[in-house]
């Protein structure tokens, strides 16, 4: 009997879900805590970003609100067309986004707590997306290099 997709799937669904505990809990945390913490590579703090990515877009909550429904329901619909290291990653990346949409529909914004200070302070689940897609474009980029099965 084929396994159904969630089945084949179901370590990186875990994964993706972990991650995305793991991001809601550190938020709750610092959101309570309001820390200033110094660990020398980065500083924890306390954020709220209603725009996109570094900021863009400022107070577009409920338009990139839309524009993460739209793009996990396309992942979700077209996943199986990807190659196998794409869909796997889709779903870590996915769960960045759920996490970050929580926070826009639940506090109004995404909360953001890690402070490079040479780059726009960000979460883990952006962390993931960002990991995520790129990943999901190198399987593509290296799907396309592979060369053509004869017919």
């Amino acid at each position: 009997m084929e396994q159904r997709w969630w089945q084949r799937n179901a370590f990186w669904i875990i994964i993706g879900g972990a991650l995305l505990i793991i991001d809601q809990t550190v938020k709750a945390v610092v959101i309570k805590q309001q820390p200033n913490i110094d660990l020398r590579l980065f500083r924890v703090v306390v954020v709220k970003n209603t725009g996109a990515s570094f900021g863009m877009l400022g107070d577009a909550n409920a338009l990139l609100i839309w524009v993460a429904i739209i793009a996990i329901g396309l992942f979700l619909t077209y996943h199986d067309q990807l190659p196998a290291l794409g869909t796997r990653w889709g779903f870590v990346a996915s769960a960045g986004v759920m996490s970050n949409v929580f926070d826009r529909v639940i506090r109004g914004g995404v909360i953001d707590y890690v402070d490079l200070g040479w780059w726009p302070v960000f979460n883990l689940g952006d962390a993931t997306i960002v990991i995520g897609v790129a990943i999901i474009g190198y399987a593509l980029i290296r799907k396309e290099q592979e060369p053509k099965q004869g017919r």
